[in-house]
């Protein structure tokens, strides 16, 4: 009995985690940290939470000066998602160096601050590329009659992928606006601009003034700057909230409903990653006409790559469509590039596909399937593959570029053949009988003449040696030897 009663809590803890799982719709968690001002500060949001938890949120709330305001404990998160709404200085656990490395870790946040904001505040913002203004943003002419600071904005100029085409009208707003420091960032996106009737200061006027920013970094970590704290607040997210504009031709916000808490549903639910997450998956190469995926392919091969993209609307996978998905092989720079049409379409995902002609060039290749578009993840997947040249038994026969050498020696030994039949085939010509007898007797004259200058030769050496035998006996005589006694002693000597 004990043994079945431990399996039946086993059995209920398992459920209500899935149950518990199945309700929370962020990919990266459901803790949030909540921090605001002073403790009482959290009854102005309790629309904001009460939505949070209602959509399976596990939300801790904390004062900015309480030490449980902490967003690592031992190196590890203790949330996945930050929703920062004071004006007061940030420390200890969440100092601007300990949101950065939140954001870096892979953590979602949300920071609304408005008028009053502390220093720390504007080197938290300047990390993410803005610069808030000091004034509150008055608007004389879409501004409430009562208090010129309170504005209506229609101008959402998000992509769809953050705030849903048509859910969101007039959004009241009564803060300060900021401005982009480095215009060509890519990463920060617009999501609330005022009207061209609106003035933040003298640095900033009309349509330049931003009221809320939205930036995904390289880790598909999602950041969200609002330049105020009532338009999240429950003041202007009731549902009969209206303002009464001083001149309703300019848009006729006196007598539109508000959307702030579909703003701000919309808002959270992009940056807490509960919608526009886009995911890759079943990365597949091979030979056309083949199926078997390889790590070795070679230079100058046809290969068919595919690959699948799913998008999260909340509650299931679906296909995610787009025309910015593009395949590249690389090796140190990109040899092959080229975009990627769909090829299926299924509820759950899009299969896209393309050919690829290998290059020339063998070496080890990163095969990459990226797709960037503004509010949706970047998607990136990389696989490294090797590309050889060919087998010495691979290479074709003869080459069409090689003619010419080919023709010059083909021709050579052709002219070889050629010469050595013709020398071969040669039939030599009879001289004639009187001509072979005159040249033996040419020969036989030139022998004669030969022996007899050899006898005159002979003879003149011999003459030559009677006449100097005198001189040597004279010599001999008068030194008072006889001649040849040298030649006697030398010999007697050798003996």
């Amino acid at each position: 009995m004990p043994h079945a009663l431990h399996v039946a809590f086993v059995a209920a803890l398992l459920l209500a985690v899935v149950a518990h799982a199945a309700l929370a719709k962020s990919l990266t968690g459901d803790r949030v940290l909540a921090v605001v001002g002073t403790p009482t500060d959290a009854d102005k949001y309790t629309t904001l939470l009460n939505g949070l938890k209602g959509r399976g949120f596990n939300v801790q709330v904390e004062s900015v000066a309480s030490k449980s305001a902490q967003l690592f404990s031992y190196g590890e998160r203790t949330a996945d998602h930050l929703l920062l709404l004071t004006t007061k200085p940030l420390t200890n656990g969440i100092a601007p160096k300990s949101v950065i490395h939140f954001v870096n870790a892979g953590g979602n946040a949300l920071i609304a601050t408005t008028k009053g904001l502390s220093t720390s505040h504007r080197d938290l913002a300047g990390e993410f590329g803005i610069d808030f203004e000091d004034a509150l943003l008055t608007d004389e002419f879409y501004g409430d009659r009562n208090a010129t600071s309170v504005i209506a904005s229609s101008r959402v100029v998000a992509p769809t992928a953050i705030i849903g085409a048509g859910k969101v009208g007039q959004v009241a707003y009564r803060g300060i606006a900021h401005t982009v420091l480095a215009t060509d960032n890519p990463y920060l996106l617009p999501v609330l601009d005022a009207n061209p009737t609106s003035v933040g200061s003298k640095r900033v006027a009309g349509e330049k003034v931003r009221l809320v920013s939205a930036m995904q970094a390289a880790n598909n970590a999602r950041v969200a700057l609002v330049g105020s704290l009532d338009v999240l607040a429950d003041e202007f997210m009731a549902v009969d909230h209206r303002i009464h504009a001083t001149a309703p031709q300019f848009g006729g916000a006196s007598t539109d409903k508000l959307s702030n808490a579909a703003f701000a549903t919309e808002l959270l639910q992009w940056t807490f990653q509960e919608k526009a997450v886009v995911r890759a998956v079943a990365p597949m190469h091979h030979h056309v006409g083949g199926t078997e995926q390889h790590d070795m392919y070679r230079i100058k091969d046809e290969i068919v790559f595919n690959i699948t993209l799913q998008e999260w609307t909340g509650t299931a996978w679906q296909a995610h469509l787009t025309d910015t998905l593009q395949f590249s092989a690389t090796m140190l720079h990109p040899y092959v590039r080229h975009r990627m049409p769909l090829a299926l379409t299924t509820a759950h995902s899009a299969v896209y596909s393309t050919y690829v002609h290998l290059p020339d060039v063998y070496g080890v290749y990163t095969f990459a399937a990226t797709c960037n578009e503004p509010g949706y993840s970047h998607v990136e997947h990389k696989q490294l593959v090797s590309i050889r040249p060919y087998r010495h038994n691979e290479y074709p026969r003869y080459l069409p570029v090689a003619w010419p050498y080919y023709v010059g020696a083909y021709s050579h030994m052709a002219a070889f053949v050629v010469f050595a039949a013709l020398w071969l085939s040669r039939t030599p010509v009879k001289a004639a009988v009187g001509e072979v007898a005159g040249k033996k007797e040419v020969a036989r004259s030139a022998t004669e003449e030969l022996l007899h200058e050899e006898e005159e030769e002979k003879v003149a050496a011999k003459g030559a040696s009677t006449a100097v035998a005198p001189a040597v006996a004279a010599v001999a005589a008068k030194e008072g030897r006889a001649p040849g006694s040298g030649k006697a002693k030398r010999r007697n000597r050798a003996g």
